[in-house]
């Protein structure tokens, strides 16, 4: 109960996002299945026009996280996709982040994130092991 409530205090700007994360977070992991990361993400940053005035890019990662974390499958590369394209529909620019980085000789590993104005909105925290691909 004390989550629900929790949700329910927040702002309506702020469960309406939390309501689309919630629901793109596992149609873009289906996706993925089928389509490149960077054809997926194209196809999503024009689909339809962005709004003059949308939720913040704070309101955006907090909704992205928060989904996250009910739907399996969320992975750093879902999320980043997700708040690629909430924030670019609410008028925002956000930067696709890919970083990669061998810790041994067998493995490869890789992690995404998103940035809007110089501020990371998904994907702190891990990103700073990384070595960042030119942005796409």
């Amino acid at each position: 109960m004390t989550r629900l409530r929790s949700f329910l205090a927040r702002p309506p700007a702020e469960r309406r996002v939390f309501m689309r994360a919630l629901w793109l977070l596992p149609a873009l992991h289906a996706a993925l299945w089928v389509t490149p990361p960077r054809t997926l993400r194209d196809r999503l940053a024009r689909r339809g026009p962005a709004r003059a005035k949308g939720p913040s890019a704070a309101q955006i990662g907090w909704a992205v996280r928060t989904a996250a974390r009910y739907v399996p499958g969320a992975t750093c590369l879902v999320q980043a996709l997700a708040a690629s394209a909430l924030l670019s529909r609410a008028g925002h620019a956000p930067d696709l982040r890919i970083g990669v980085v061998k810790p041994d000789r067998s493995a490869l590993s890789a992690h995404a994130w998103v940035e809007c104005d110089g501020v990371i909105v998904v994907g702190a925290g891990e990103h700073d092991r990384y070595h960042a691909l030119p942005t796409i």
